[in-house]
């Protein structure tokens, strides 16, 4: 794990350095900024990265390999992931920031499985949206539900979130707010009779209640709609890793279409999304960057996220 000080003295820094990360520390980068916050001209500090216990690997990286792999870090890309993405580099000749980028670009977009917003047909899909709570499952389903809406379709938002105290309230207030379709269902049974009642519609959007509240008789009832529904799991960008793991394998029972990652505008790295996409093996499906609805929705793509860890779009690579 990269480690980042700060220090108006160098000396003192790298003795820092030392003493934390022991004699044989790798120091990665070295560079100096003046701090504006202290006085009108402010102070100069020395800002170095450093790495624990000497790593042969990194010390024969070229510069430009060196920059890519800290920023992969400080990204969260996982280290496994990052050491192969440097061994595809090593053989090829780079010279360059910008060379580097863009074959590490290359065998990104390479290693994430395909996009995935939908399964072709015109109409009478049935949509499943899973996930913790607050990830954003019911936002999400407005959303949906209102793109469908203007390109003149017909559409429906089923809601199995009864136990949540105002939960469905607020959704038939927004229902009525954007001119939306909503039901309630109960149980299995009432849930049956709604989607066929619903039949004639050209997306029927199911939104679930948490995963702990999704009881044995609930999870059963969306088991027998495998062959006729897509299930999609929502994970907010802010999840830590461990936890994303955790909640695909809590829905192992149920063949997961693809993956919505909420909550884009709220996180500050990416490298998990990326790790979680690439070891789970899920198509990427939508983004969703915001609480306005539908605005704050896209399809995804595999460049998005990409260029979300590697900055490519605000670089000049040209």
């Amino acid at each position: 794990m990269i480690r980042r000080y700060r220090s108006t003295d160098l000396q003192k820094a790298i003795e820092r350095i030392k003493e934390e990360l022991g004699e044989d520390a790798l120091i990665i980068e070295t560079h100096s900024f003046r701090e504006k916050s202290f006085g009108l001209l402010g102070r100069e500090v020395v800002e170095i990265l450093a790495v624990p216990g000497r790593n042969r690997t990194l010390e024969r990286l070229s510069k430009p390999l060196l920059g890519i792999y800290r920023l992969l870090i400080e990204q969260g890309v996982c280290q496994e992931i990052v050491n192969s993405l440097l061994e595809g580099l090593k053989a090829k000749d780079l010279k360059d920031e910008r060379e580097v980028l863009e074959e590490v670009a290359k065998i990104m977009l390479k290693g994430l499985p395909p996009t995935l917003n939908g399964n072709g047909k015109a109409s009478g899909r049935i949509v499943v949206l899973l996930g913790q709570s607050g990830v954003g499952k019911t936002t999400t389903a407005l959303k949906l539900a209102t793109l469908t809406k203007e390109k003149g379709k017909k559409t429906v938002i089923i809601s199995l979130d009864w136990e949540r105290v105002g939960s469905f309230e607020l959704l038939k207030l927004y229902g009525k707010i954007l001119e939306l379709e909503v039901e309630l269902a109960f149980e299995a049974m009432e849930l049956r009779k709604l989607l066929s009642k619903h039949g004639d519609k050209d997306l029927i959007l199911v939104d679930t209640c948490a995963s702990p509240f999704l009881k044995r008789e609930k999870l059963k009832s969306l088991l027998e709609l495998k062959r006729r529904a897509e299930f999609y799991l929502l994970i907010s960008a802010t999840t830590r890793e461990e936890e994303a793991f955790r909640t695909i394998k809590k829905f192992d029972e149920i063949p997961l279409r693809g993956l919505i990652f909420t909550k884009l505008d709220e996180a500050s790295s990416f490298g998990p999304l990326f790790n979680l996409a690439v070891k789970a093996n899920l198509p990427l499906s939508y983004f969703t960057t915001g609480p306005r609805v539908p605005e704050d929705i896209e399809k995804a793509t595999k460049i998005r996220l990409v260029d979300l860890i590697l900055n490519l779009s605000s670089r000049r690579l040209g």
